[in-house]
């Protein structure tokens, strides 16, 4: 599928009306029948047009016939001022303020940029496969155009653009698909959006992005970028089966990281409580990627226990990390000896579970009293030690993190 966004012919430029009822200038429609005549787009395309005078009247021009109108396709709406003299530093601090009026009656831009980017989406589902023709506006196909190629707005391509002019995008899958959208669907968009993504906020993926669509086990799974992390999952992530099966970033040294856990694996859990295995270019990040993905299902689970040690080195208290939450690991906690810990966890399981600050995890969690935790150590049973710690428990269940 390819996008044509067709911006109208020059208007007759009238500043006592609003510009979204300027008409088209008879004197220049011979630019838009010039434009008709090197037609980039193929005799089968789909049109349709903006509701403005002179959107509709160049799509007429172009095809001879009335187009579609499709209202949302509409330019920027700028309807409460007048003639603006500055009209390029205005429409420039909108870009800059998105979420803002920048004068009084003007549409934001990041409302313009859903309204439009949400119509062709329709449009675009509603006729799969096909070339499109879309008759419109600059700013609104500079909003489309960032949005259909993951890139920032072009704003000096947007000075530059003639009337008519025409700009063209061949990819349309960085569009969000509906969702109900196939799984084949999905997995096109959220690879173009990886690459896209890639290639204008996260560098270090850049040479990975084609490396690990092409991998027939690792691109057949679903990415999507989070803290600078490449998450695969099974299935899209809305998905209530969209089970986290690997990650990857970069680290300061320049190497990779990648994680490919066995199921009762502890996930991730960042450097600073399970090491990620590190390597040394992109090739054996994927092969890497691969063999673990590979041999998932026929590996041994991995426990990762914490010992809990008092200022002498005394175990206290073993941890057995199963899951994690948030910022934490969550497990279950087995005591060593005495120590005032138990009697601290055992008040805070008795303790009403009202805690608003702890909205956001699943369950709701009580605190443990800090003083039973101020000579506590964690240490991994590799000797990776955390120093003080914070706990929270909730029936049998402890949620840890370093503090």
């Amino acid at each position: 599928m390819v996008l044509y966004l067709v911006r109208h012919g020059c208007p007759i430029l009238d500043p006592t009306i609003p510009a979204s009822t300027w008409v088209l200038d008879p004197e220049h429609e011979h630019l838009v029948a010039d434009l008709a005549a090197r037609a980039p787009w193929p005799d089968d395309a789909v049109w349709f047009t903006s509701p403005e005078p002179k959107a509709a009247r160049t799509a007429f021009l172009l095809t001879g016939r009335d187009v579609p109108v499709v209202k949302d396709l509409r330019e920027h709406d700028r309807s409460g001022t007048g003639w603006v003299p500055d009209f390029a530093d205005v429409v420039r601090e909108a870009f800059a303020t998105p979420h803002t009026e920048v004068r009084p009656g003007w549409e934001p831009i990041s409302r313009t940029r859903s309204r439009v980017v949400d119509a062709v989406r329709q449009i675009v589902k509603e006729h799969p496969g096909r070339d499109v023709v879309l008759i419109g506006h600059g700013t609104a196909w500079t909003l489309l155009a960032a949005e259909l190629t993951g890139t920032e707005p072009d704003l000096e391509r947007w000075r530059t653009l003639a009337m008519p002019d025409v700009l063209t995008v061949e990819r349309t899958t960085l569009l969000r698909p509906s969702r109900g959208a196939s799984a084949e669907t999905w997995h096109e968009h959220l690879w173009d959006r990886l690459g896209a993504g890639a290639r204008r906020d996260e560098q270090w993926a850049v040479p990975l992005v084609d490396r690990l669509r092409n991998d027939p086990l690792v691109g057949a799974l679903f990415p999507v970028f989070s803290h600078s992390i490449l998450h695969l999952r099974t299935t899209p992530w809305h998905g209530d089966d969209a089970r986290l099966v690997a990650m990857v970033r970069s680290t300061r040294d320049g190497q990779y990281a990648a994680l490919v856990p066995v199921e009762g694996e502890v996930f991730g859990a960042w450097e600073e409580f399970i090491p990620w295995p590190r390597y040394p270019d992109v090739a054996a990040t994927v092969e890497a990627l691969h063999e673990g993905l590979a041999t998932r299902e026929s590996r041994r689970p991995v426990v990762h226990e914490w010992s809990l040690q008092d200022a002498g080195g005394d175990t206290v208290a073993r941890l057995v990390a199963r899951a994690i939450d948030l910022v934490g690991l969550l497990g279950t906690m087995t005591m060593e000896k005495p120590h005032p810990l138990a009697e601290a966890v055992s008040v805070a399981r008795a303790l009403p579970h009202a805690r608003p600050e702890l909205v956001d995890i699943p369950e709701t969690w009580n605190e443990v009293d800090p003083a039973a935790l101020a000579v506590l150590s964690a240490r991994s049973v590799t000797g990776h030690d955390l120093g003080v710690i914070t706990m929270r428990v909730h029936e049998n269940q402890v949620w840890w993190a370093a503090k």
